[in-house]
């Protein structure tokens, strides 16, 4: 499988790179040529972008095998071979509508990395809720979701989960510093 990012973190390269090929792609779109040209004919390209449009998918899809990965469904088709939306409420029946792509919906199809779907769940003992944005949280909540979960949770505890390529760790670790619940 060929990953495609528009900003090669190290940590993705390092967690992921040793089982897939890893490439960055700048500029989503003008070089659909060159990303053909990357994908070996029996592997398949992964698109995980909001970046990527109807047009893009569509126009890669034209050279090599597509799998997209979508939580918005807010594209008016998808023109790929597998389409995967982890969501509980994943809408089936617009998808439906949409492509004739494989369907891979609701949380059986989640992307959590193995040491997560294999740990051992802790028996709790107080009410607590987990904050997890992604790997990276490209927008930035996940400081704002906990800051307002604490505020509004004041007998809870909040467990936040935030991977290597989250660029708001530090402000994370300074949040958790000033509130003990966090």
């Amino acid at each position: 499988m060929t990953f495609l990012v528009s900003h090669l973190d190290p940590a993705v390269n390092e967690r992921c790179g040793h089982r897939m090929a890893v490439d960055a792609v700048r500029d989503f779109g003008p070089d659909i040529p060159g990303i053909q040209r990357i994908v070996r004919a029996d592997d398949w390209l992964l698109i995980d972008s909001y970046k990527a449009d109807a047009d893009y998918i569509a126009d890669l899809h034209r050279g090599v095998r597509v799998a997209v990965l979508d939580d918005l469904d807010a594209l008016d088709r998808f023109d790929c071979d597998l389409l995967i939306n982890p969501a509980l409420a994943a809408p089936e029946a617009s998808y439906r509508q949409k492509t004739t792509a494989q369907l891979l919906l609701g949380p059986d199809y989640a992307l959590i990395r193995r040491e997560f779907r294999q740990a051992v769940s802790p028996v709790i003992t107080e009410r607590s809720i987990a904050v997890m944005l992604g790997g990276s949280d490209p927008t930035g909540l996940t400081c704002e979701v906990a800051r307002r979960l604490d505020d509004a949770l004041p007998d809870a505890m909040i467990k936040v989960i935030a991977g290597p390529a989250n660029s708001s760790i530090p402000e994370l670790e300074a949040l958790a510093a000033e509130r003990p619940r966090l």
